[in-house]
């Protein structure tokens, strides 16, 4: 499982505007179905439009589209914060991203230990 929060991933990948931004890290693992074959396996990129460093992930390129499970915006933080770039801050608190997570890592386990 992967999880990107906010990420500067768009912002590092101009760095490599002349190989149409760069590749993005192999995910799953191959060796992964050696020891997990029925392994669930996903990357969720969490952004918020307000943030200052939120960006989606899968409109990179078209390899970054296939590794990339979902670009799923939220509305990080409160009223006070989530219009603006401090929301940028709010990931860690927010349920939008925190029971997706939780929920992954519980059928995960639950997946690996056979229940």
């Amino acid at each position: 499982l992967v999880y990107t929060m906010g990420s500067v991933i768009p912002l590092w990948s101009l760095r490599f505007s002349d190989d149409n931004f760069g590749t993005p890290m192999l995910f799953p693992p191959p060796q992964l179905s050696t020891h997990y074959p029925d392994l669930p396996h996903h990357w969720i990129n969490f952004y918020d439009r307000h943030a200052i460093f939120g960006f989606p992930l899968r409109s990179i390129n078209n390899r970054y589209a296939a590794a990339v499970n979902e670009d799923r915006e939220i509305d990080a933080g409160g009223p006070l914060v989530n219009w603006n770039p401090a929301s940028h801050h709010a990931y860690w608190d927010d349920s939008d991203v925190i029971n997706p997570i939780a929920e992954s890592l519980v059928a995960t386990w639950r997946s690996v230990n056979g229940l």
